[in-house]
């Protein structure tokens, strides 16, 4: 912090619309890197049992590389599947707000609508991919492994019906939540008081 408050106002500038930048080339990084993953996990995917052929200097059919492919496996395969490009909105709020100094929400809850949504909409996936024998598509399912063993502990539990409504009832509690009615109606509630 004190290198922070030594730096005058130009320097500060400087320094977030750097960071900004960053953010920015990340955010497009991971997009490119997961979208990628989505056409080309099979033929990449045989590498990643061999770690001497990912070292080695063949090429992979991930656009972003062998980082992007990494990264896409990662995000799409063992997290959220299709879910995780919900995550990018966290870095581009980062990135705009660094940037542009603005951002229509906070970021806290920016991030943490995101974070939900990726997380339900891998649930919500995983259980439409299980129904339709899609358990083995991108590596880990429509919903990654994450949904995957969501859904999966879920049903072992309580059955494929009861997992069905379940997932339901979160989905729309999701919506509802992050709907701008909700919000509209939560900050009048607090004026009246």
């Amino acid at each position: 912090m004190r290198i922070w408050t030594s730096w005058d106002e130009e320097e500060r500038a400087a320094a977030v619309r750097i960071a900004g930048l960053v953010v920015a080339a990340l955010t497009l990084f991971i997009f490119i890197a997961s979208f990628s993953y989505l056409f080309h996990w099979q033929e990449d995917m045989s590498l990643l049992g061999d770690p001497d052929a990912l070292q080695a200097t063949r090429s992979v059919g991930n656009a972003a590389g062998k980082l992007g492919f990494r990264t896409g496996h990662l995000l799409v395969c063992k997290l959220f599947g299709l879910g995780s490009f919900a995550l990018l909105f966290i870095l581009a709020a980062i990135a705009v707000r660094l940037l542009a100094h603005s951002w229509p929400n906070s970021l806290l809850k920016t991030a943490l609508i995101a974070l939900f949504g990726a997380f339900i909409a891998s649930l919500v996936l995983a259980y439409a991919g299980s129904l339709a024998g899609l358990d083995t598509l991108f590596g880990g399912g429509l919903g990654g492994q994450c949904g995957a063993a969501v859904i999966g502990w879920s049903a072992n539990l309580f059955g494929p019906i009861v997992t069905g409504l379940f997932v339901l009832i979160l989905l729309a509690c999701y919506l509802f939540f992050s709907s701008k009615r909700f919000n509209r109606w939560f900050s009048t509630l607090g004026q009246k008081k």
